[in-house]
């Protein structure tokens, strides 16, 4: 039976199995869709397989023996009596272990060994993890998105923020034996209902912003089909005109007698006019795409920082630190994942007022200033660059056209701005009136 302070462990192996199963299902599909591509992952797979092995073994073979007692014959080791008692279970650990070594925790009694193990499943998990979300990212430029490839990447990038976090949030809280004050969550409140889920469904608005903006200033498949778009616009117009002249009784007085429209200087500079045109709509996708990034990776970090200044920082020890943070390390990672996203959401650790009105106040001036103004700003300029009203915009990406992104952006970041500008002149002079 698993006691109540192994579950985050039982957790953790099942989420590294799921990301290992992905990982096989992926090479395995590969190669029988696209033969060749499947090699690294295999390479990196069975790399990470013979790192745990290794681990196990250095493991076993320092605690089968010890050093013999001074007087009486040789005792066994913990592990040894683990081993004579329990031979089968303990060779199904060992055995389970090749694939992630934080089995091996069942094994031992000792908090620092277990420790360990976690360390040891991250190293395995960047011995493999980050070459493989490497590799899925390269296939899925040169490839387009398919679906087990982008389920497996959005998994494993889940799948090592948490488990990073959660070796970081041991490293930051290991010494802290202070009982908890508040359970985790319990210092949630009503109105966390609604501003989490609202700030993370504008992150991923902006993160999907973002793919847009970088499949648009420099993929060539939408700058030809742009430019179709715009040829077959002055197409239809002077098509138009034509027929509007005809019908007025100008006929062929004006506009002769039959193709072309345009004459071939007329629609040599006017090809002219629709690539330079191109060009400095293209320049501005780009810029737009290099400051929208550029804000989004400062938001994520600032976000880690304050989280990591909440857990470690001695003017905060009160407000958030305590000794349920690694002892459910996994349940502590999966929030300091969510605090990237927004801060506010290590509200679900913090144990009294004077915290949850801090992340409220530092949540709403980084999701502000870094992330929702930014974002409105780089939209609006996008549209206007786009100039939808005068031009045909309906470029598709992912089923929606370049009108859908630029514009829905816009209308569901402004709100956000009003609304990160309220809750942050609400909670700006709280946390002084809660200490007091």
């Amino acid at each position: 039976e698993v006691s109540s302070k192994q579950r985050s462990t039982v957790l953790s192996i099942a989420l590294s199995l799921l990301d290992l199963g992905l990982h096989v299902s992926v090479a395995a599909w590969l190669q029988a869709e696209y033969t060749g591509e499947q090699r690294l992952f295999w390479v990196f797979i069975v790399l990470a397989l013979v790192a745990n092995l290794a681990g196990i073994v250095t493991y076993v073979a320092r605690n089968v023996g010890g050093e013999p007692p001074e007087v009486g014959p040789p005792q066994p080791s913990p592990l040894q009596q683990r081993f004579q008692q329990h031979p089968e279970e303990c060779v199904a650990i060992l055995m389970c272990g090749v694939f992630n070594t934080e089995f091996v925790c069942f094994l031992s009694s000792s908090e620092s060994e277990r420790l360990s193990f976690r360390k040891l499943g991250l190293l395995s998990c960047m011995i493999e993890g980050v070459p493989t979300l490497v590799l899925q990212i390269v296939f899925l430029y040169e490839y387009g998105w398919k679906a087990l490839v982008a389920v497996s990447f959005v998994y494993t990038a889940v799948h090592l923020t948490v488990k990073l976090m959660r070796v970081w949030v041991i490293m930051l809280t290991s010494d802290c034996k202070k009982a908890a004050r508040t359970p985790f969550f319990a210092n949630l409140r009503a109105e966390d209902a609604v501003s989490l889920p609202a700030t993370y469904f504008h992150w991923a608005l902006v993160l999907t912003f973002i793919v847009w903006l970088q499949h648009a200033a420099r993929d060539e498949a939408f700058a030809l089909e742009w430019l179709s778009r715009q040829f077959e616009r002055l197409g239809n117009a002077t098509q138009a005109a034509a027929e509007a002249a005809d019908g007025a009784g100008l006929g062929e007085s004006s506009w002769g007698s039959g193709p072309p429209l345009l004459e071939i200087d007329e629609w040599e500079a006017a090809a002219a006019a629709a690539r330079d045109e191109w060009e400095d709509l293209r320049g501005t996708l780009d810029a737009a795409y290099v400051c929208a990034l550029v804000f989004f990776l400062l938001a994520c970090f600032v976000n880690l920082a304050l989280f990591s200044t909440y857990l470690r920082a001695a003017r905060y020890a009160e407000s958030f630190r305590s000794q349920e943070l690694w002892r459910r390390s996994f349940t502590s990672a999966f929030i300091g994942a969510g605090s990237i996203i927004n801060s506010g959401t290590a509200n679900a650790i913090s144990q009294d007022e004077v915290g949850y009105m801090i992340t409220k106040r530092h949540s709403s001036a980084v999701h502000l200033v870094i992330l929702a103004f930014p974002t409105l700003l780089i939209a609006t300029t996008v549209a206007r660059a786009l100039d939808c009203r005068n031009r045909r915009c309906d470029v598709a990406f992912n089923g929606s056209d370049a009108a859908f992104y630029a514009y829905f952006t816009i209308a569901a970041s402004a709100p956000m701005v009003w609304y990160q500008f309220l809750r942050l002149g609400l909670y700006g002079a709280a946390p002084r009136h809660a200490a007091r």
